[in-house]
């Protein structure tokens, strides 16, 4: 059996490829607004603000922003330097580039700050909220984000900025892993999950069950204006093959009178249809000479009166 190349291009409907689209520019822009809150972050733990031990805060600053520059720099890459005919907006699997890197930055990020900073795990599920619904992939950040805050509590307990109170040791030993690590009993570590992980988590799940339902109620209002969009294509498909058919008859009215007249229609009609094809196989001409735009010239070299609109030479020149 013959396995079928799956295009990574290519959309089932336009009116999704416009969705996607969107999506990809909104959730770039975000992952540079997010850039700007890391630094800040930076900054805030330089002036004093957080008392997060500078040996860990120096490289987990690095790690969460070089996983967020990524996403961009491949973009600008893909579009500013090589210039791809395609932008890299456009392929399918854009998503997976913009909010995994995000994923594991966040994770850093809360784990640096504060067990109370683990609700920015749900910003990847409210990203992929703008994508069409698929149950692989919002089962798979279901599971994630769910299994995220445990780690991100005990990790925040032990290496980042957690509750004094909470941790309940001398100034000296808030910086000293050890002196954590020894604080972490198994009462201690019972009492993060009832009071810190619990209660998160069932927020998580909450969250979680509404963007999912939210994403479906959006897809099948995509799905309704792709419909529409079809019949009405469909309609026009029509009327396209009605005009074709006229312009045949006329056709042979006019060889009835003059046959080299009529012949010449038709082989115009053809030699459009063929040069046209051939065309929309190079990538200069692949987004300009859409099957809808081929018919288009197509009919009109059919026609007697010549229509700058769809000029088949004025359009390519």
């Amino acid at each position: 059996m013959q396995r079928i190349k799956k295009d990574h291009w290519h959309y089932d409907d336009p009116v999704y490829e416009e969705a996607e689209i969107r999506a990809n520019k909104f959730n770039f822009i975000f992952l540079g607004a997010f850039m700007i809150l890391d630094v800040g972050i930076l900054a805030l733990t330089l002036f004093g603000v957080f008392t997060i031990n500078l040996t860990i805060m120096i490289p987990a600053f690095a790690a969460s922003f070089s996983l967020l520059a990524a996403p961009l720099i491949v973009l600008l890459f893909h579009d500013v330097i090589l210039k791809k005919e395609r932008t890299l907006l456009k392929w399918k699997e854009c998503k997976y580039l913009i909010y995994v890197p995000l994923y594991f930055a966040l994770l850093i990020v809360d784990i640096m700050l504060s067990q109370h900073a683990v609700l920015l795990i749900v910003i990847p599920p409210l990203m992929a909220a703008q994508y069409r619904f698929i149950r692989r992939d919002w089962t798979l950040i279901f599971v994630t984000t769910v299994a995220t805050i445990p780690i991100i509590v005990y990790s925040s307990f032990l290496f980042g900025l957690a509750d004094r109170n909470l941790l309940k040791l001398p100034e000296e030993d808030l910086n000293n892993f050890q002196a954590r690590l020894n604080a972490l009993t198994g009462s201690r570590a019972l009492d993060l999950f009832l009071h810190h992980c619990l209660p998160r988590i069932l927020a998580i799940v909450a969250i979680d069950f509404l963007m999912a339902a939210l994403v479906q109620r959006n897809v099948n209002m995509l799905d309704k204006q792709a419909e529409l969009n079809k019949q009405v294509s469909l309609e026009a498909e029509k009327k396209s093959r009605m005009q074709n058919a006229v312009i045949e008859e006329l056709a042979n009215v006019i060889e009835t009178r003059d046959i080299n007249t009529g012949e010449h229609v038709r082989r115009t009609k053809k030699f459009v249809s063929i040069i046209c094809h051939k065309l929309s196989q190079e990538e200069k001409y692949r987004d300009i000479l859409t099957p809808e735009m081929i018919n288009k010239y197509y009919l009109c070299r059919s026609n007697a009166r010549h229509r700058k609109d769809c000029c088949f030479r004025c359009h390519l020149a």
